[in-house]
């Protein structure tokens, strides 16, 4: 059975509903219902053709999803790279993780804890 509409006017269709869809938000139904009587093309049928030729991803102002998820793994490798460093620049020299850290600081002076002198380090 040869269809009643063209190709073009399915692309076109499809198109502006994504485009309304994008200006105005909401719902894609909502751009159905007012895109279609536009065009002289039944709800049902333009939402058909919605699903079937419109787009897979959604268009956003964002990377794409995969492009994303490589970014985020790639800072955080990079932070747990720094992280790991900085721990065992830490156990290296024998700093505890609390030195430079002005609440730990008053808090050593409260209890009178000091830190660990050069011999203790090496324990």
């Amino acid at each position: 059975m040869k269809s009643q509409f063209s190709p073009q006017l399915r692309e076109r269709a499809v198109r502006m509903v994504y485009d309304r869809q994008a200006r105005e938000g909401g719902p894609r139904a909502a751009s159905i219902r007012a895109v279609a009587p536009q065009l002289g093309v039944g709800t049902e049928t333009l939402r058909i053709w919605c699903n079937r030729y419109g787009p897979t991803e959604p268009a956003g102002p964002g990377e794409p999803l995969e492009e994303e998820n490589r970014r985020l793994k790639r800072e955080l490798a990079e932070a747990r790279r720094a992280y790991s460093g900085r721990l065992i620049r830490q156990w290296a020299t024998g700093t505890p993780a609390s030195v430079g850290s002005p609440r730990s600081t008053d808090r050593d002076r409260e209890t009178g804890v000091e830190a660990l002198s050069p011999e203790f380090r090496r324990i």
